[in-house]
């Protein structure tokens, strides 16, 4: 370790050695304390073990104030492997539940069951996330044989969370709205002597990305209301200035002040739909 800069190569590290930079350039300080060497020794087998770590090139910029992690793309790899194994289990799973079972065109991610009658239940999963949808026929002929095959830690229905949206069924209307997030959106502090024409420095377009993240998300879920306007200030990020962030901050508190949930209301059966296109 040489100033603030670490480098470390495991496959050849058997020691650790610090270099103060008031000392020569090549005299090594041993760090000998007893407690210090043994859990240095258990770490660096810890990082052997998990082989998570490898050398890096010095970048020329100083580092953070914390170990910095670099994960090895092989090991990206295995989890995606891993991933996509989790889902090959899921679905061969879903498709031997009973019924006819059709895995969705558009994302593979949602199935559908029919029987004699016509479509009976849906189920879309994230990852370890469930939600379904149907006849009361097909939660005791699937859905009870789902709970029997993975191991369900929590079940909430009518009215819940489910990737940060929030869901709810009121007679035959589903309501799905996002408030919960929305309150935890903050606005951006701005010096008032600052004028609208100044450029943004790096650090707050930093914070203009993440601001435009946050809201485009909202935007795609649940306010399609604000598509418009936040597509249009992410456009000019490049060239964006103070007057930027203020747009941001209205967008925001427009949001916060104005709630809005998307109603989707039973459209009766299927024989009596029409698409005009």
């Amino acid at each position: 370790m040489r100033g603030d800069q670490i480098s470390i190569d495991l496959r050849t590290v058997n020691d650790l050695k610090v270099v103060n930079q008031s000392d020569d350039l090549n005299e090594d300080v041993l760090l000998s304390d007893i407690d210090f060497t043994e859990a240095r020794e258990a770490e660096l087998d810890n990082w052997r073990k998990h082989n998570v770590f490898e050398e890096v090139e010095d970048n020329g910029q100083n580092c953070i104030s914390t170990r910095w992690v670099y994960t090895m793309k092989e090991l990206e790899n295995e989890f995606h492997r891993k991933a996509r194994l989790w889902y090959e289990k899921v679905k061969a799973t879903l498709l031997d539940c009973g019924g006819t079972c059709t895995v969705s065109k558009i994302d593979s991610a949602v199935f559908y069951w029919y029987n004699e009658k016509g479509l009976t239940g849906v189920l879309a999963v994230h990852v370890d996330d469930f939600l379904w949808a149907g006849s009361s026929t097909f939660e005791k002929s699937v859905v009870s044989r789902i709970r029997d095959m993975f191991k369900v830690g929590k079940e909430s229905c009518e009215s819940f969370k489910y990737l940060g949206l929030d869901l709810s069924q009121e007679n035959e209307t589903i309501v799905l709205s996002q408030q919960d997030y929305v309150r935890m959106l903050k606005t951006v502090l701005i010096d008032k002597d600052r004028v609208k024409t100044s450029p943004l420095s790096s650090s707050e377009q930093t914070l203009l990305r993440s601001k435009i993240g946050q809201l485009l998300w909202l935007a795609r879920q649940t306010r399609p209301d604000i598509a418009f306007d936040v597509a249009a200030i992410s456009s000019k990020i490049k060239s964006s200035t103070i007057e930027d962030l203020k747009k941001v901050n209205k967008i925001i508190r427009k949001v916060q002040n104005d709630p809005v949930s998307l109603q989707f209301q039973n459209l009766g059966h299927e024989c009596e739909i029409y698409f005009v296109q």
